[in-house]
């Protein structure tokens, strides 16, 4: 009986485990404000029907910053960025985005994506790691210097064919 009841309870204990690793522990957070890491960017953003942009000359972008060990991503939550991973072939960072499916918020938060630099050597080149904004039918094509710590849009693609 003794044996049932400790089995039963570290599957019990194993099955909450990967609960909170699929839906809790992520590479992408979701927070209130704007992470530190960004203090040096001059982000500006709008919160506009329940949804925060963050734009510089009336164009939505995707701030890139780095530290020592990671590479972070910023996002206005509403059109949420679902996940990532790393294009080997296209030697990109692909993040896939959801325009269809916006969740609107009483508040302004944002997304970071954050990538350890350890699974980015693969796709950097010259210094450079290039970052897809995957979303319906669109991308945004980002260019982001490890040494100058400035990105840049390379293309912009968004609907139709």
């Amino acid at each position: 009986m003794r044996r049932i009841i400790l089995i039963f309870s570290g599957s019990l204990i194993g099955l909450v485990l990967l609960i909170y690793l699929i839906f809790f522990y992520s590479d992408i957070e979701l927070t209130s404000q704007i992470p530190a890491v960004f203090k040096d960017s001059n982000i500006k953003y709008e919160f506009n029907n329940g949804m925060t942009y963050i734009h510089e000359s009336g164009q939505i972008r995707f701030p890139i910053t780095d530290d020592d060990t990671t590479l972070y991503v910023l996002n206005g939550a509403g059109q949420d960025l679902t996940s990532y991973f790393i294009d080997d072939i296209s030697k990109e960072l692909v993040i896939k985005m959801n325009i269809v499916d916006a969740k609107t918020r009483k508040t302004a938060y944002f997304q970071v994506v954050k990538v350890p630099k350890a699974k980015l050597n693969a796709i950097i080149q010259v210094d450079k790691v290039r970052v897809r904004v995957n979303y319906f039918n669109g991308h945004a094509l980002l260019e982001y210097d490890l040494t100058t710590k400035q990105s840049k849009t390379i293309s912009h693609v968004s609907g139709g064919k």
